[in-house]
């Protein structure tokens, strides 16, 4: 069993639309599930990322960052950016982007 190791920055719950490419230049829309300064999990629709590979995540109004895939989990993935983000430009992408809770209808 692996052993968890404690994470250097907080990890910001939002919902967020971003669009993800990989090194082979294919390229699909994402949803980020959480986002912390040094990195992000995301949602993809093909499930097309595999760890160990380079990534530019683009979101709307943001540069684009480039990430290295440390995680996949069927569609899920953990990205760690090259350069961390500041403190505050990832609170201001959690604000303006917050977690949807989806409610079951009856």
């Amino acid at each position: 069993m692996r052993e968890l190791t404690p994470r250097r920055s907080e990890r910001l719950l939002l919902t967020a639309d971003a669009k993800v490419r990989a090194e082979s230049g294919f390229s699909e829309p994402a949803t980020l599930d959480d986002l912390s300064t040094e990195g992000c999990s995301l949602t993809v629709r093909a499930g097309f990322l595999q760890a160990g590979h380079t990534v530019l995540l683009r979101m709307k109004g943001l540069e684009g960052l480039l990430g290295r895939v440390r995680w996949v989990n069927g569609r899920k993935a953990g990205l760690l950016f090259e350069r961390p983000l500041h403190v505050a430009v990832a609170g201001h992408i959690a604000q303006a982007n917050p977690r949807v809770q989806c409610q079951r209808l009856n």
